[in-house]
């Protein structure tokens, strides 16, 4: 009895050896594409060691492979690495031709950005961000530069309402990086970049959610930006949008930039009384409320 029982613990241990072997040797031949996914389900399960085996043999086979070296990259930032981090989300962007979606290269930066924002290095985050902002036509090309003064013009003397009938814009990838760096400046005093990025992110948003009541409604007519948010705060996919766009901090701060750049604009007041009025804005209410019964600027961060 205790020998067949051994005979059975030792075929039991032969059989597992042989399936991992098979499961090794299959592994080693499967496709790249494959052992990324499998790579991604690791990763999703908290498997990090081999998440990051998965993803290097995806390399090994299909290099260059950008996603993958991306998403070691994400490893290393969940865990704290942040050296190891910036490294590979760098020689993702290095890839970049490679990517199999070339629109991609965006989420690299942003990612490389955030890298950046963790270091504090403010000068790293600055340049990542400007790469995304400069693939941004009207920002860029000098096509739009009457435009561009067009916004600075109109948003200091007739407002923001009046900016929204005026001039238009579609929300895109560069819509964050303009907020995120229209908030750096703000940050560090640079006031009138503030204005620019920010108005520039707020546009879009605004612009997109005039296109969304269109679709709804042929006879909609944009009067003012409060009865506009009247409108799209009722509805449910809507509501999420403001919330992902971050649309009332990025109004806050653009109040917060005009002001800023020129105390005496009866502009930043108005935004910012705009922005108190919604209970939706949540703590940006509050905080728009008190600029409105006591502007201060903004605290400037010493890098």
């Amino acid at each position: 009895m205790v020998r067949r029982r051994r005979t059975a613990i030792t075929l039991v241990c032969v059989l597992a050896v042989l399936c991992g072997a098979a499961t090794a040797a299959a592994a080693q031949g499967e496709p790249a594409w494959v052992a990324y996914e499998r790579g991604r389900q690791a990763f999703r399960a908290g498997e990090f060691g081999e998440a990051v085996r998965m993803f290097r043999g995806a390399i090994e086979r299909g290099g260059p492979y950008p996603e993958a070296e991306a998403a070691i990259g994400e490893v290393y930032l969940v865990e704290g690495s942040l050296g190891l981090a910036e490294r590979q989300f760098q020689r993702a962007i290095r890839q970049r031709g490679a990517l199999a979606v070339p629109e991609d290269e965006f989420s690299l930066w942003y990612r490389l950005a955030e890298v950046y924002e963790l270091l504090e290095n403010p000068r790293a985050y600055e340049l990542a961000l400007r790469e995304i902002v400069e693939r941004d036509e009207r920002y860029r090309d000098d096509e739009y530069s009457s435009e561009r003064e067009g916004y600075r013009r109109v948003v200091r003397e007739e407002g923001l309402d009046r900016l929204l009938v005026l001039y238009r814009q579609p929300d895109d990838f560069a819509r964050k990086a303009h907020a995120l760096l229209g908030e750096h400046y703000l940050r560090t005093g640079n006031y009138g970049r503030a204005v620019e990025h920010l108005l520039f992110a707020a546009i879009k948003v605004l612009s997109e959610l005039i296109e969304i009541e269109l679709e709804r409604d042929p006879r909609y007519e944009f009067s003012s930006v409060s009865a506009l948010l009247d409108r799209v705060e009722q509805r449910r996919e809507t509501r999420e949008y403001l919330g992902e766009t971050g649309l009332y901090r990025m109004m806050y701060y653009l109040g917060s930039a005009l002001y800023g750049d020129d105390p005496s604009l009866s502009t930043a007041r108005v935004i910012w009384e705009t922005v108190s009025e919604r209970e939706a804005a949540g703590d940006w209410a509050r905080r728009a409320a008190e600029q409105v019964a006591d502007p201060t600027l903004e605290p400037l961060i010493d890098y």
